[in-house]
């Protein structure tokens, strides 16, 4: 057991720099780029439209409508980077 003051929480990427991602793999359709080094569920979540920089504003829709659109619009795959670890590579679509 140890007793102490907690470290300082470490804090993922924050919307504005997703929307920056997402603004440079728009501007260069049907290319790949490695967003990051990501645990497992990050790219899960992404698939599945959990990350909303890559969905329209003004989308409107449950689980399925967000994982479709992702589906239709966006390639998301990984490569093993280290233990636990994934570099995350996407394309825009279109």
């Amino acid at each position: 057991m140890e007793f102490g003051t907690p470290p300082v929480q470490r804090r993922g990427r924050s919307t504005a720099k997703w929307e920056e991602i997402v603004t440079e793999l728009k501007n260069n359709p049907n290319e790949f780029a490695k967003v990051g080094t990501f645990s497992p569920g990050v790219p899960v979540h992404m698939r599945n439209g959990m990350y909303k920089a890559f969905l329209p504003a003004d989308f409107e829709g449950g689980d399925d409508a967000r994982k479709t659109y992702m589906q239709l619009h966006w390639e998301i795959t990984t490569r093993r980077a280290e233990k636990h670890r994934l570099d995350v590579w996407v394309k825009w679509l279109g």
